[in-house]
């Protein structure tokens, strides 16, 4: 490649093989003719204790014109959302993380604020797994990787109202 200069960390080759391992490339695409309208003023916490994950939703949500707040420590995750509970619209949230499920999570963010909307990310979505998240609150299952255009559409499919 002529005229090209790249410097490749190992966080991104990691990245790359993660996503080629999981056929998972077209998670992590955007229609910029498609971004939502009015959604910078949304604001989602994230929360999953793969970096790699985190971060590159992070991005793809901002890009897509969300703010979101990422969180890799649940424990932080609800303390934030203690200290200002009303500040966020949404919470997506991974299932299998240490010490925490994204079903617990979701529990204890009913009983901070029971209306706000929590979604949970999973690799695995089985019967026991829908049945579980029904009775902690959680209003979608998303299955992980999911394509950016998914998840912008549970977003708005789950904050309507803000999100049009």
């Amino acid at each position: 490649m002529l005229g090209t200069i790249g410097v490749v960390s190992r966080f991104w080759r990691r990245f790359a093989r993660r996503l080629e391992r999981t056929h998972a490339a077209e998670a992590f695409t955007i229609d910029y003719n498609t971004k939502p309208k009015a959604t910078a003023m949304l604001h989602i916490l994230y929360v999953d204790d793969d970096k790699a994950v985190l971060d590159s939703y992070k991005l793809l949500l901002e890009m897509s014109g969300f703010r979101v707040s990422p969180y890799s420590d649940p424990d932080e995750a609800i303390r934030a959302i203690r200290d200002e509970p009303e500040s966020f619209d949404l919470i997506f949230t991974d299932y299998n993380m240490p010490g925490i499920s994204g079903l617990d999570l979701a529990r204890i963010v009913r009983t901070i604020r029971a209306d706000l909307p929590v979604a949970v990310t999973s690799g695995f979505i089985d019967e026991a797994l829908l049945a579980a998240a029904e009775a902690a609150g959680v209003r979608a299952l998303v299955p992980k990787p999911t394509p950016i255009g998914e998840l912008c559409a549970t977003i708005r499919r789950l904050i309507p109202a803000r999100s049009q």
